[in-house]
């Protein structure tokens, strides 16, 4: 379960953040739709714990986010937009780097990797050098890497943009899979048919506030632009 209760992020005299309030149960699917620089990445990186608010508190499963990094971190799988490093590992010594980080046992490792290989349809690329792969690709690889956690909250930034229709078909299947598995999942993206797509709940991001908070209306797009023409 997360648990968000006014949370505000201000830098110099501008907020950039104001008065984020909502709760997610286990299984709940919410995008956070805005205009690109609405503060969707932002509000993403606060609750990967990457970003300090300036107020507010998170909790997750009951705990304090803020108070109990080391508790919480490992249940936040955090899926940037951009891959950043590692240009010449090779996509299998990457994944055996981090199946070895999150403490698998070596006889483990083999079949861990290779079952997250094929589940993102990356086996056939597992010799390729990371600086190789196309932008889907490592976005695929980034998705990967995070079910080695296993963690309880996803934070996806932008996910589906990146990807090929395959790909995006694939991660719209894989969104669903854990939400039944109790997954909170939490996708930004400027992208109103993602939304509705992938998720249950929306938050529209407009001049630092939630100008929107609720289940997907049927008139999701033409409210985003209403709201986004202020």
């Amino acid at each position: 379960m997360l648990d968000v209760q006014n949370l505000s992020k201000v830098s110099g005299k501008k907020s950039l953040l104001t008065g984020l309030t909502f709760r997610l149960d286990a299984g709940n699917r919410l995008g956070i739709l805005g205009r690109n620089g609405s503060g969707k990445t932002l509000l993403i990186e606060i609750l990967a714990t990457l970003v300090r608010p300036t107020s507010g508190k998170i909790e997750i499963n009951g705990v304090d986010v803020y108070s109990n990094l080391g508790q919480i971190r490992p249940l936040i799988g955090y899926v940037p937009n951009t891959f950043e490093g590692y240009p010449y590992l090779t996509v299998l010594q990457y994944l055996d780097f981090f199946a070895s980080a999150y403490k698998f046992e070596k006889r483990q490792i083999p079949s861990t990797v290779r079952n997250v290989l094929d589940l993102m349809d990356l086996s056939e690329f597992s010799e390729e050098k990371i600086s190789k792969l196309s932008f889907g690709q490592r976005h695929r690889l980034l998705l990967a890497k995070t079910f080695f956690s296993n963690p309880d909250i996803w934070l996806l930034d932008s996910p589906i943009s990146a990807l090929d229709p395959r790909g995006q078909i694939e991660l719209t299947d894989l969104i669903t899979e854990l939400s039944l598995m109790g997954k909170v999942i939490v996708m930004a993206t400027n992208s109103v048919a993602e939304v509705e797509k992938n998720c249950e709940f929306v938050a529209i991001l407009n001049q630092s506030k939630f100008a929107f908070l609720g289940s997907i209306p049927d008139n999701l797009e033409s409210l985003f632009v209403e709201i986004t023409a202020v």
